[in-house]
């Protein structure tokens, strides 16, 4: 009799702390895709930026060429650099200043984005925390 009562005891006591895992990982994933879709938000943002600032960059690798030439005892390496005119610099500071301007906006809409979901997960904490 007294091993039954025990019995019920640590069954109940084993589904209220089943209840109460089972509650916090409900948290924890919630709080995970939360923090997932910031993180991929803000990964998008970096990687628009950074192809953004490629594009507005240009190549300027590609003003060399490099030749080979094999002699008896080593190679040689000629390398051409094609003299290019310095294009308007007018038009490269534009092109820097629309960069930095599209690097500030999108800085500006990650932190609003991030500013609005920080306050709703906030109150979804102190919510869940009331009851």
């Amino acid at each position: 009799m007294d091993s039954d009562k025990k019995k019920e005891q640590l069954k109940n006591n084993s589904d209220y702390y089943r209840y109460l895992m089972e509650e916090e990982l409900d948290d924890i994933m919630e709080e995970a895709e939360v923090w997932g879709k910031r993180a991929l938000i803000a990964g998008g943002a970096v990687l628009t930026a950074y192809l953004t600032y490629k594009l507005l960059k240009g190549k300027k690798d590609s003003d060399e060429e490099t030749s080979e030439e094999e002699t008896d005892s080593a190679k040689v390496v000629k390398v051409d650099k094609k003299v290019k005119k310095d294009d308007f610099s007018i038009w490269k500071a534009m092109k820097y200043q629309a960069g930095i301007f599209a690097l500030a906006l999108a800085k500006e809409k990650i932190n609003e984005f991030l500013e609005n979901n920080s306050e709703e997960s906030d109150k979804a904490v102190s919510k869940n925390n009331n009851e």
